[in-house]
């Protein structure tokens, strides 16, 4: 027997297409958030960066910077082509990607 509803408590029902649409949507959710974090990560490690390039520590500047640069990468990685917004927001990764790849 297919289940095709769910009975929650006060009598109310939800039906499996609405489950799977709820499930899409915090599947969406879900990649956006580690979207943001890692795009925030690379802000942070290329202001890490630009305050190591102030304090004439080189070589954390450089790592600071090819670490901007990975996550920035994993960003790449998390936008999806079939994503409506996509085009947005690769176009400003790839604008990120110029401004700490050219440090």
């Amino acid at each position: 027997m297919l289940l095709t509803a769910v009975k929650l408590t006060g009598g109310q029902t939800i039906t499996m297409q609405l489950c799977l649409s709820l499930f899409l949507v915090a599947k969406e959710w879900k990649k956006r958030a580690e979207l943001k974090i890692n795009f925030y990560d690379c802000i942070m490690l290329f202001y890490l960066g630009l305050c190591s390039e102030e304090q004439q520590k080189w070589g954390e500047r450089v790592t600071y910077c090819q670490a901007a640069v990975d996550r920035l990468n994993e960003c790449m990685q998390l936008v999806g082509k079939s994503d409506q917004d996509s085009a947005a927001i690769g176009e400003s990764l790839r604008f990120a990607m110029d401004v700490a790849g050219g440090k």
